[in-house]
């Protein structure tokens, strides 16, 4: 009894308290970041994580949360350089 406690003791705990919350700001500087490497491309992101552990707690993909900092099962990200948005306001209106 006293091998198990000893080995116990020292197990982290696979899904650890996550940290405080970041300000908006850290993750729209990092999709800032993102969106430089993509020049002219787009990119869509899906939230796409599963109930895993024993609770079945939600985690989404490493990378959406990271880009985002959401929880949010079924969310999407979608990065687009903003000169595609004046350029479609643009043919729109031109109609």
């Amino acid at each position: 009894m006293l091998l198990a406690i000893a080995l116990a003791a020292g197990f982290a705990h696979p899904n650890p308290q996550p940290p405080p919350d970041l300000p908006p700001s850290v993750y729209r500087d990092r999709r800032e970041r993102v969106m430089k490497e993509l020049g002219s491309c787009a990119a869509a992101i899906a939230a796409q994580g599963e109930p895993s552990g024993v609770v079945q707690q939600y985690r989404p993909d490493d990378d959406f949360f990271w880009l985002t900092g959401i929880s949010e099962p079924g969310a999407w990200l979608v990065l687009f350089v903003e000169a595609w948005v004046a350029a479609a306001r643009r043919e729109s209106t031109s109609r």
